[in-house]
């Protein structure tokens, strides 16, 4: 799967799960944390 579609599917999901349905700089960057976390 594409690495951008991945990013956004991951950062739309923290989005919902905290109540929003607008991604916000800050999902991004939490995506990306989660998944540096679960690449080592």
């Amino acid at each position: 799967m594409r690495g951008d579609i991945v990013m956004y599917k991951t950062s739309s999901t923290i989005a919902a799960y905290e109540g929003r349905s607008n991604v916000t700089v800050d999902d991004v960057g939490k995506q990306q944390k989660w998944h540096s976390a679960s690449s080592t």
